[in-house]
């Protein structure tokens, strides 16, 4: 879940917070991925985000939630996050 997460947020050029709104269908290189529907739910019964529904799933845009992060941020590792761009650097 959390490596769906990283992989939405960075195709789409947004570093992860707590707020951050990502697509459920995203493009990397050219080629189409979507968060497919069993980790979507997955996702969303572990409180890790919340879904603003659309009259067709793939257009479902999903809210990162603050446990979402702090469990991105404790599978993947801050350093790990940070050198990959998907998080802002430490003070």
């Amino acid at each position: 879940m959390a490596k769906a997460i990283v992989a939405a947020c960075l195709a789409t050029n947004q570093l992860l917070t707590d707020d951050t709104t990502f697509p459920r269908l995203f493009k990397i290189a050219g080629t189409s991925y979507v968060i497919e529907n069993g980790v979507a739910k997955d996702m969303l019964k572990a409180g890790m985000i919340s879904v603003a529904l659309s009259e067709t799933p793939e257009l479902e845009k999903f809210t990162l939630t603050r446990i979402g992060l702090e469990a991105t941020i404790s599978l993947i590792t801050r350093p790990r996050l940070e050198d990959l761009g998907a998080l802002a650097p430490s003070q």
